[in-house]
Formats: C-alpha cells, sequence, structure tokens
C-alpha cells in the first residue's frame, strides 16, 4: 500500500517548517523532544529480546505505566492487576510482546497476533510500544495524527473517526504516515518520532480546539466511606499531592481535557469559579463522572505548587464533630473521660495554614463527596457564617481558640441530583457555592463502545 502526497499537502507541511524549526529551538520543543528521546531509550532497552525473555510481572508493569497510552487509566494498578496480568498471565505477555516486536511475519500477522493474544492491550499501545522500539519503521498512531492529519489534507484520511483495531487498519496509517515521513525527510527528519514532534506542535499550535480529538477517561471508583484520605495518582509523575514540602506534580488543562473529554474553554471556567467563590459543586445523576471531575480538578489547582488534595465522603451519620470538634469518650482507668479533639476540617485547615507558609501561591482542596448525603446544617454549624465571611474569625460551640478557614483553603463538593437527600440543602448553603451541573457526555461514551 503506497501513498503519494499531492503538491498541495507537500505545500502544507513545507508552510509550517520554518515556524517548527524555530518552536524546536525553544524550551518547550526542546523539553518536547528530549522527552520522545528518552521514551525511545526506555522501550529499547525495556523491550530488547534478551530483556523480553526475562520479563517479571514487575518488570512489565513498570513498561506499561510508562506508556502514554496507560495515562487514558485513572487507576493503573487496578487495570494492570484486573485486566492484563490477572486476564492475560505475564507468560503470554512476554510470548504476544516478543512476537510482536522480533517475529518473522509481517506487521498486519503479528499486529493482528498481539490483539487476539494480550486482552486489554489497545491499539494506541501496540503502536506506542512498536513506534518507540523501532522508530524508523513505525508510526505512532493515536487521537494526534487523527486531528493532524486532516490539516495537511483531508483526503488522506476520510474517515477520522475509524478506530484502528486490526493490523490491516495500521498497515494503511503507516502508509499515510510513510507519505509524510518521506517528504519531512528533506528537513532533517530523521525517523516518526521527530515526526511526531513535528505533530504535537503542529496540533497544539494549528489544530482549532473545537477539532481535536482527544479521548476521555472512565470514572474511577472511590472506596472512601466517610473518612479523610490523602489524594494520590498512580501516574508517570508521582504523587499529585503531598504534605512533606514539595512540590506537586505537574498537571496541565491539555492534561485534563485529554482525560476526561471535556473541552480547555470549560475546564479553565471551572477553574475561574473556583478560585473566585473558592467553593464549588459538580451535581448531576449518577454515572457522569462528578468525583472524577473534581479530583482532576483539584490536581490542576494544585499543579506545581506546595498545597496538597484531600477527600472525604460524605454519609447520614457525619456529625459536627467529626468534621470541626468535639468531645469524645476515651477510657481512664475504670472510667471515661471526654477529650476535645479536632475534627477532619479543622485539622485540614491547620495543615492548610502551614502549608502556606510556603508561599502565596498554596492552594490546599478539600474534596467532599456526596456531600448532600449529610445534615449539612447540623456537619457545618459555623461553617455556615465562614463561608461566607472569610477573612473573619469566630469562637466555636465547643470552645478553644477563635477558628478561621485560611485562605489558600478551597472546597470542591460532589452532589448526586438523583438522590432524594438534595433536598435538604437549603438556599443559605446553595448562595456559598458555584455549581456546575455535569450531564451525561455521549460524545465520551460513544468512543468507549466503539
Amino acid at each position: 500500500m503506497s501513498i503519494v502526497l499531492t503538491d498541495s499537502q507537500k505545500a502544507v507541511l513545507q508552510s509550517n517548517i520554518k515556524e517548527y524549526k524555530e518552536w524546536l529551538s525553544t524550551s518547550q520543543g526542546l523539553k518536547d523532544l528530549n522527552e520522545h528521546r528518552e521514551h525511545e531509550r526506555f522501550f529499547k532497552a525495556r523491550l530488547s529480546p534478551d530483556r523480553i525473555d526475562k520479563m517479571s510481572e514487575e518488570d512489565f508493569r513498570e513498561v506499561w505505566k510508562k506508556l502514554w497510552a496507560s495515562n487514558f487509566w485513572g487507576n493503573k494498578d487496578w487495570y494492570l492487576d484486573h485486566k492484563l496480568i490477572k486476564v492475560n498471565g505475564i507468560e503470554k505477555i512476554r510470548d504476544g510482546l516478543k512476537k510482536l516486536l522480533y517475529g518473522e511475519e509481517d506487521i498486519v500477522s503479528r499486529y493482528n497476533s498481539v490483539r487476539k493474544t494480550i486482552k486489554g492491550l489497545g491499539s494506541s499501545a501496540i503502536s506506542e510500544i512498536l513506534h518507540f522500539v523501532f522508530p524508523e519503521k513505525y508510526c505512532l498512531w493515536n487521537e494526534k495524527p487523527k486531528s493532524v492529519i486532516p490539516f495537511i489534507g483531508k483526503e488522506l484520511l476520510p474517515d477520522k473517526e475509524k478506530q484502528v483495531s486490526t493490523g490491516q487498519d495500521y498497515l494503511r496509517c503507516l502508509s499515510i504516515m510513510e507519505a509524510i515521513k518521506k517528504e519531512l525527510t528533506q528537513y532533517g527528519f530523521k525517523d516518526f518520532i521527530d515526526v511526531d514532534v513535528f505533530f504535537w506542535f503542529l496540533f497544539e499550535n494549528k489544530i482549532p480546539k473545537k477539532e481535536r480529538k482527544r479521548k476521555g477517561k472512565l470514572p474511577e471508583t472511590s472506596t472512601q466511606t466517610g473518612t479523610s484520605t490523602e489524594l494520590k495518582e498512580d501516574s508517570a509523575e508521582g504523587k499529585t499531592t503531598n504534605q512533606e514540602g514539595e512540590l506537586a506534580a505537574a498537571y496541565t488543562v491539555d492534561a485534563f481535557v485529554l482525560e476526561t473529554g471535556f473541552g480547555s474553554q470549560r475546564v479553565s471556567t471551572w477553574v475561574k469559579m473556583l478560585k473566585r467563590k473558592q467553593h464549588l459543586i459538580f451535581q448531576g445523576p449518577p454515572g457522569t463522572g462528578k468525583t472524577f471531575v473534581a479530583k482532576r480538578l483539584a490536581k490542576l489547582v494544585v499543579s506545581q505548587t506546595h498545597g496538597f488534595v484531600r477527600i472525604v465522603q460524605f454519609h447520614p451519620d457525619y456529625s459536627y464533630e467529626d468534621f470541626i470538634q468535639g468531645y469524645f469518650p476515651e477510657p481512664s482507668g475504670n472510667s471515661l473521660q471526654f477529650t476535645m479533639k479536632k475534627g477532619l476540617f479543622s485539622l485540614f485547615c491547620k495543615d492548610a495554614e502551614e502549608a502556606g507558609k510556603n508561599g502565596k501561591d498554596t492552594p490546599c482542596v478539600l474534596i467532599i463527596d456526596e456531600i448532600n448525603r449529610a445534615n449539612l446544617s447540623r456537619v457545618f454549624g459555623e461553617l455556615m457564617y465562614l463561608l461566607e465571611y472569610r477573612e473573619d474569625s469566630i469562637p466555636l460551640a465547643a470552645g478553644g481558640d477563635l477558628f478561621h478557614i485560611p485562605p489558600n483553603v478551597l472546597i470542591i463538593g460532589t452532589m448526586n441530583t438523583a438522590d432524594r437527600s438534595i433536598a435538604l440543602v437549603d438556599y443559605a448553603l446553595r448562595r456559598r457555592f458555584s455549581f456546575v451541573r455535569l450531564k451525561p457526555e455521549y460524545g465520551i461514551l460513544e468512543k468507549h463502545l466503539q
């Protein structure tokens, strides 16, 4: 299968080369190129013939987590355990990868074989493995070329939505990319990695945002029920948040868009809403990804700061004593004594105030999942006043020092509109929060059903 570019398609490539070369000399351009080359070194080393023969489950775990395609899954460990390792077994994975990369059959047969052999290994992951081990022969095929190729020439990829699910599909796409690489050779492009960096430049700078094809991400499930936990993400960048004075991992609007499928303008609006009012609630029917989006918004807000994120899920038995402070019985010899203890939010505010000493820009986010399932008037108590007058300090009912909410504290709630308890959320509380309604995103669902 051979494709020849038209003069107009060649002209589009040529017209963008000068600007691309200038961009490539910038810090961002060099960073992107170095990241691609680092990926190449990693996969060539980890997936060499002798390393594949000795690959353990832990080795494969490192390889799969390094794949950009794996960023589609928020809980990577869960997906690895339940959709790859448990289903296939390491021997089948090892044999399939070896055949894909070093088998004697043609690429169509090897591609189809690994699709059948290793369940859960998607087309983007397969192309990424091929691409970085043999960048001179195989292209990366994901959402980026789907957007960029029509920009070069609409007739090159008539069916932009077609999913690459077979070796024949990949070969067709590879033929298009081969023609583009051949044309770019005269400008110093040596392999498909150079082409992919060029495509990234075009994707970010030449493709209107509404025309960019980005995959969404399935919502994660939460196991938190009435307890607080430090929010962490199993991503290539490491922890999202921490309390040890380190910067939270970098996370951008583009990464948010890639993971959720929402437009960048919409995401930026949410950030502005949260920072303006400092309290925001995502509301909608079950299954619309409220908790998932809340966690990603918190991750975006604290990105590259000394801030942190915690999450708690409310339930009908959650109380003021759990959230603010109260007296709790403790054994003392043969009797009980009552001790004043700080609640979750009081401790959160204390840690946020300490984090704020690292600098002004240290947002600390508390996510309250299922916020409407508790008796909010009782749980919040004096917070009803402090949420309105953030600059004030007031005494608490059980005594102690004056209490205030540090200015760097942000609150994100989620509310299930199908729950009868939504009626308990009175207007006094509603006007203290910005509300974002999430509806079923059928476009995202359709991508996962293809």
